[in-house]
């Protein structure tokens, strides 16, 4: 069976979504929105793994980790290629991602030690 994103179709096989049925641009504004409450969701969930991170990790040193982000990467550009997505919108995307991340990270990082001085 060919991948739905190289008939045109978006997220078909994890999120349910066909976008070759929309009909208007009604439609195609709600699925829109759809998706992007989906995305906000999951970068919601992204953010709480990455205070938990912050959690268990016990050296500052330790929250930029190079080899992971290039792992992190490399399996986007992945996804992106099977998927369909321009591998330049998906690396430009992740790239701000994991740095908004990484920072987010030590901020947490950083409030956990204080706190635990206190």
């Amino acid at each position: 069976m060919e991948d739905p994103a190289k008939q045109g179709g978006c997220l078909k096989p994890d999120r349910g979504f066909e976008v070759n049925d929309c009909r208007t641009m009604d439609e195609v504004r709600e699925r829109i929105d759809r998706i992007d409450e989906m995305i906000i969701a999951l970068l919601a969930d992204r953010v709480r793994l990455i205070e938990t991170a912050a959690h268990l990790k016990t050296a500052r040193a330790d929250v930029r980790d190079e080899a992971r982000i290039a792992q992190v990467l490399e399996k986007v550009r992945g996804h992106a290629a099977r998927l369909g997505v321009p591998e330049e919108l998906a690396d430009m995307l992740y790239r701000r991602v994991v740095a908004w991340c990484v920072e987010y990270e030590f901020r947490c990082f950083d409030r956990l030690c204080a706190e635990r001085r206190d």
